[in-house]
């Protein structure tokens, strides 16, 4: 999951950087990962985004000031803690 996740990420803010290791990952890995949008496409909701909305603002009034965005912080927690190990 890691790995999908810092993939993800990077595709959004470098996406020239994110072809180059993208053709570094083991193709199995690879396999996985189509195997698993495969999987999760089987179960799309229509009704998604509006659950999004709901489950955004459920975060907001909960404290998260950033509501579904602070999942995106993952990658940000997965730096920081390699860096702090290292």
């Amino acid at each position: 999951m890691a790995t999908i996740y810092s993939i993800s990420e990077l595709r959004k803010r470098n996406p020239e950087f994110y072809s180059v290791v993208y053709k570094r990952i083991n193709k199995g890995i690879l396999k996985d990962f189509r195997a698993s949008n495969e999987f999760w496409r089987a179960y799309k909701n229509p009704f998604e985004p509006l659950i999004k909305k709901g489950y955004n603002a459920y975060l907001k009034s909960n404290n998260q000031q950033e509501g579904i965005e602070s999942y995106n912080y993952v990658v940000d927690l997965l730096i920081h803690y390699y860096n702090n190990e290292i």
